[in-house]
């Protein structure tokens, strides 16, 4: 058996779309060639607090945006980052009584900042600010921010000619990051200072990182193979992760020292400080995301033989909420939360739980439902918190 799914459970699902109407009837502002906005700051101004922004797909690229002090949803209307590219984009403000989800999109440089309200980032891509074949960083700087949780996104640094070739930039904050990619950028060939080493993978200074099967990696040092004349040494390679992060699973690695007229550069650090380690591995877990009334959610988890996985969701992401007695962060509650779904993993490949999209009430246009896998043994000898996952439903009009 591959697919498991209870009718109580659905009906749960009714219920909960029902109720979400009432707190607050959430609307969808469309974005796109042809649709009623055409760029996604005019759909962000005019958004009252809890609407959903669509983007729709395909190859557009839309101008940078600003989100101060407002609960919205961007979503890309895709499977996946490919296709829509927003520009240097900031968000900042979200009290601890607001939030943000961000999903399906490519940020061409991203910076959260003055957040204690959650910031959920899903199936993104981040790559630097370019100029001409060239960026500069870091692709995503997080500041002062109480909750920021980075799920399955890819984090590519720049290759360098101004400023920091780092991936991400981290300082006063809390930030969670599951199945996420940290790239070092690479220096360039060519070397007029000191700054074009390899760029860190993660530089987190005054703040807590924890990540579940994460890969950090710097880059390589620029100045490949002396490509100017002159008496330089090649550059350092990057550092994988620079700071004190929880790390579960993780895979760090460190950028290659380049050869230069005169020698080669350093290789950098996999870690420069002190991680700590949690022995356990890391699961899979994602939902497909947007869907339509009267379509199917595909959820996949992959975990190890004979344990289950069962699948919590709730209305509503919730700030820091770390349970490392059980390797891992709650970013949704789990005291209010309720189980969607059930079932014993009886191979180590990937089980797909299937969930009719029941039809929302009238009122609503859209709603988003938090989604998180944990993983235990029959007998309770383990319980092991995994990947999160945002389902954004929408009406089957859209």
């Amino acid at each position: 058996m591959d697919r498991w799914i209870a009718k109580a459970d659905v009906a749960r699902v009714a219920l909960f779309l029902a109720a979400a109407s009432i707190a607050q009837a959430q609307q969808v502002l469309v974005v796109g060639f042809g649709q009623p906005y055409s760029d996604v700051q005019s759909a962000i101004n005019a958004a009252s607090s809890g609407d959903i922004i669509l983007v729709k797909p395909p190859g557009t690229f839309y101008a940078g945006v600003t989100i101060t002090g407002k609960s919205v949803t961007i979503i890309g209307d895709s499977t996946g980052p490919d296709g829509i590219l927003i520009h240097s984009s900031v968000i900042t403000g979200i009290t601890a009584t607001q939030s943000v989800l961000l999903r399906n999109i490519t940020f061409e440089g991203l910076t959260i900042s003055n957040s204690q309200g959650p910031v959920w980032v899903e199936n993104c891509y981040m790559t630097p600010l370019q100029f001409m074949s060239y960026g500069w960083g870091p692709s995503i700087t997080i500041t002062s921010s109480g909750s920021v949780g980075l799920v399955s996104c890819v984090i590519q640094g720049p290759m360098e000619i101004m400023g920091t070739n780092h991936a991400a930039q981290i300082s006063n904050s809390t930030v969670t990051a599951w199945k996420t990619i940290f790239r070092g950028g690479l220096g360039p060939p060519f070397n007029m200072a000191t700054t074009y080493h390899g760029g860190h993978g993660c530089v987190c200074t005054s703040s807590t990182l924890f990540a579940n099967g994460c890969t950090f990696s710097g880059g390589n040092g620029g100045m490949l193979n002396g490509s100017i004349s002159g008496n330089f040494p090649g550059e350092n390679g990057g550092d994988g992760i620079h700071g004190n992060p929880i790390l579960l699973d993780c895979f760090v690695t460190a950028g290659l020292g380049s050869m230069g007229t005169s020698g080669l550069g350093l290789n950098g650090q996999p870690i420069v400080g002190t991680p700590t380690v949690i022995t356990d591995q890391s699961r899979s877990f994602s939902a497909t995301s947007p869907v339509r009334e009267g379509q199917i959610c595909n959820m996949v988890a992959k975990g190890h033989a004979w344990e289950i996985c069962s699948v919590i969701y709730s209305q509503t992401q919730i700030t820091k909420s770390p349970y490392l007695a059980f390797d891992g962060f709650f970013l949704i509650d789990p005291l209010t939360s309720v189980v969607l779904a059930s079932a014993q993993l009886f191979t180590n490949g990937p089980y797909t739980f299937q969930v009719p999209v029941p039809n929302m009430p009238a009122s609503i246009m859209g709603a988003n439902v938090f989604l998180q896998s944990v993983f235990y043994d029959g007998g309770l000898t383990y319980v092991s918190i995994q990947p999160p996952s945002a389902v954004t439903v929408l009406d089957s009009s859209l």
